[in-house]
């Protein structure tokens, strides 16, 4: 339900939209870690991280964002 949630916030071009999916990550990695699916654990990791550049570039084109004439 959180991928969902966060995939509708991202269609509406909301910032909050990669927290959700940075707390899906986190959790996923944690599951799969414990499943002993390290690869899919891996892939997941690496999903967060992309996450995390994704947040930080959106905020920071947020407060670079020259208001429209």
């Amino acid at each position: 339900m959180a991928s969902l949630a966060s995939q509708w916030l991202m269609t509406k071009k909301k910032l909050e939209s990669w927290w959700g999916w940075i707390i899906v990550d986190v959790i996923a990695v944690g599951v799969y870690l414990a499943k002993e699916l390290a690869v899919t654990a891996i892939l997941y990791g690496l999903f967060l991280v992309l996450a995390v550049i994704g947040e930080r570039a959106w905020r920071r084109s947020l407060t670079t964002a020259v208001a429209p004439i």
